[in-house]
């Protein structure tokens, strides 16, 4: 075959597959076969085909023929060169290929291929948005160094980029004792290593922006974080990030120690203190830094992420055991679900919560899930440590339960079935878990321990800084927006992007699915129960332990006052022309109050609706009229049991907005356009389903 040939064929797949599939169809006639040739074409061909399925499958039966004919690494070979020609526009493909090739490259004479992998493969993990399983892949990867080093007597370069990702990774995950090892490692790799000039300034620079960008979030740090960073001072000032100190001690209320000791000069003012401090506290990173930050002590903590549009929290405790299940299950998760945005299956909800909880007197983790307010819980053995290997054969399936059940419970799937044995049963995804679960190993490797804790630095802690009552307020700046950023923002709802990170997905529910699969939502009722306060929307249920789940819980996440209409309620008028006095009631969030307007980020939504079909409009137009007087309404459930209604409202939450159209002006583009749709495509069923 002469490799000229595909470089003339301008994008013709099909005779590149054909030329592949003769190879390995006839490969059993063959002489000698030379595994790097087909690596060769591999690299020639993948620069025509993009990232071209068919193309993908190919080179599965390539990189599977190599194994069987050579060895696992050769095969595993032409699965990294083949991700090695991709961008990170095609992370999914890198992680799926580059999850089986690292697994492949576990002999010691393969090292520096897997290097290569597992460098490929967290840079992947993190374009796609998983934090957790990039963390993993960056400390398995730093573990890897270290055993070169000690092999070698030497680190190797590459050590500084990877504890620059660590660093970056920790910041944005927001564990700060990792943050400050990643730091401390920086500055031990820059005083140790054999680097020119030039690397070292880049190296220096790197550090400082960590700096400014920590510093950042510690001017946006709330009254509760700053209640337990009053020992942190000292620690900046010990590893020479002073540029996090300022900004700390300044937001602590220390303007004058900092005055004193020098770090802000004389010849400085007030004003051009606030003003660069200002600029500091409005820098980007602030805001993609949010949630909690975390010091692995205290109480408890809240361990999270994003996973296809969905926000997973694990509170737990700070315990060795806690911390590691907790960080093992994200993890898992992420890995699980890292090339999944590809699928056929769509989240429902919004958010699961889930209480991690220690246990000493179990030998088997145990998971219960929720699916009427989707919280669970996780019981989980104290000395059950996910990294050994000894207990892979308990954590690795008790993963696989947790990933089935949230599935089950969260998503709608076209076959659930199959896809949990699809998932079950690839071992490239069971792969990728045990390299997440494996990086525990590598932590404990290259520091000693099994994690850190803010107060590992209490020696070198001699004064505490508590937070004043009269603190300063930094002032935040409008930075504006750059013409790159504009262009990216433009958004076209016919031509909606890619999904390659799971962060870019925004799933909006005010709707528990299951609760509202049980509760039966039948009808909207009104009254009017005393002239000194609004009036009642009644949404007519079924069954009252689910209307009661499912008003409780709005409660619990938007208050007895619903201030910014996070519910969208909206009655749509003329839904039929020859019974005009017919409406629709939908409920749905409310896009406006939850998504930026510039957002591009594509958007998932549960809603219901009812049918509702009144011979006259005398109950509306009066509810209407009184709704016009008060503006407010109360929204509250109701149970009819044998056509008697029980009013529930001690579950009533206040609401302004109401949104009323008819069905003519309602556009192609509007929420209250799946309500149409819905009773459009079932006119002879019940129009109560999720849009």
């Amino acid at each position: 075959m002469n490799l000229a040939m595909l470089d003339d064929r301008d994008g013709d797949h099909s005779a590149i597959w054909q030329d592949f599939s003769d190879i390995v169809d006839d490969a059993d006639g063959l002489g000698e076969f030379v595994a790097d040739r087909l690596c060769q074409i591999v690299e020639v061909a993948g620069k025509i085909a993009g990232n071209d399925a068919a193309y993908a499958n190919l080179i599965d039966q390539v990189a599977a023929f190599v194994a069987k004919r050579t060895s696992e690494a050769e095969g595993a070979k032409v699965l990294l060169k083949r991700a090695e020609q991709l961008n990170f526009n095609d992370n999914l493909e890198m992680i799926r290929l580059l999850g089986r090739a690292t697994m492949m490259l576990s002999k010691e004479e393969h090292r520096s291929e897997q290097i290569e992998a597992v460098q490929l493969l967290m840079l992947a993990y993190r374009s796609s948005g998983l934090l957790w399983a990039a963390r993993a892949m960056c400390l398995f990867l730093a573990g890897t160094l270290v055993i070169e080093a000690e092999e070698d007597n030497q680190l190797p370069a590459i050590f500084v980029p990877v504890m620059k990702f660590w660093a970056w990774i920790s910041l944005e995950i927001r564990q700060v004792p990792d943050f400050l090892r990643a730091m401390n490692l920086l500055r031990g790799a820059l005083a140790d290593l054999p680097l020119d000039e030039a690397s070292k300034r880049k190296v220096q620079e790197d550090v400082q922006e960590l700096d400014y960008a920590f510093g950042s979030r510690l001017l946006n740090a709330d009254d509760a974080e700053l209640n337990r960073l009053e020992h942190l001072p000292d620690i900046l000032e010990a590893m020479a990030m002073f540029a996090s100190r300022t900004a700390l001690l300044f937001n602590l209320g220390y303007e004058t120690v900092l005055r004193e000791d020098g770090s802000i000069p004389e010849t400085e003012s007030d004003d051009d203190v606030r003003q660069f401090l200002s600029l500091l506290a409005s820098q980007p990173v602030a805001q993609q830094l949010v949630g909690n930050l975390s010091f692995n002590e205290g109480g408890s903590q809240v361990t999270e992420t994003k996973i296809f549009g969905v926000t997973l929290r694990i509170e737990h405790e700070c315990t060795n055991s806690s911390i590691l299940a907790a960080q093992a299950v994200v993890g898992a998760l992420e890995a699980f679900f890292a090339t999944t945005l590809d699928q056929n299956i769509m989240p429902h909800c919004e958010s699961i919560a889930i209480e991690l909880n220690g246990c000493s007197e179990s030998e088997r983790p145990a998971f219960e899930l929720n699916s009427m307010t989707m919280t669970g819980t996780i019981d989980w053995p104290s000395g059950l440590l996910p990294a050994l290997h000894r207990h892979q054969k308990v954590v690795q399936p008790f993963l696989f339960e947790v990933v089935g059940k949230i599935l089950a419970a969260g998503f709608f799937i076209d076959d659930p079935k199959r896809l949990l044995e699809k998932l079950a049963g690839d071992e490239v995804v069971m792969g990728r878990v045990a390299l997440i679960l494996a990086a525990g190993n590598s932590y404990d490797r290259m520091l000693g321990c099994s994690l850190s804790r803010l107060s590992d630095w209490d020696d070198i802690v001699e004064k505490r800084y508590p937070p004043k009552a009269n603190r300063p307020k930094v002032d935040k700046i409008d930075l504006g927006t750059s013409s790159e950023d504009e262009e990216a923002s433009e958004f076209d709802p016919e031509k909606p992007r890619a999904l390659r990170d799971h962060r870019d997905l925004s799933v909006l529910s005010v709707i528990d699915l299951h609760a509202w699969n049980q509760a039966g939502w039948h009808g909207v009722g009104y009254l009017h129960f005393d002239e000194n306060y609004p009036p009642h929307v009644a949404l007519l249920f079924k069954n009252k332990e689910a209307a009661q789940s499912i008003f409780q819980r709005w409660r619990d996440r938007f208050g007895a006052y619903d201030e910014e209409d996070r519910i969208r309620v909206a009655l749509i008028r003329e839904i039929d022309s020859e019974h005009p006095c017919h409406y629709a009631a939908q409920i749905a969030p409310n896009v406006e109050s939850s998504v930026p307007n510039d957002s591009r980020n594509p958007i998932l939504m549960a809603t219901r609706q009812v049918v509702m079909e009144p011979d006259t409009n005398e109950n509306i137009e009066m509810f209407l009229g009184i709704y016009a007087r008060y503006g407010a309404y109360y929204l509250m459930p109701a149970i009819v049991t044998d056509g008697e209604p029980e009013w529930l409202p001690e579950l009533s939450i206040l609401k302004r907005e109401l949104t009323i159209k008819n069905a003519c002006d309602v556009g192609e583009h509007d929420i209250e356009s799946i309500t149409l749709r819905v009773i459009s495509e079932r006119p002879d069923e019940e129009n109560n389903e999720a849009g």
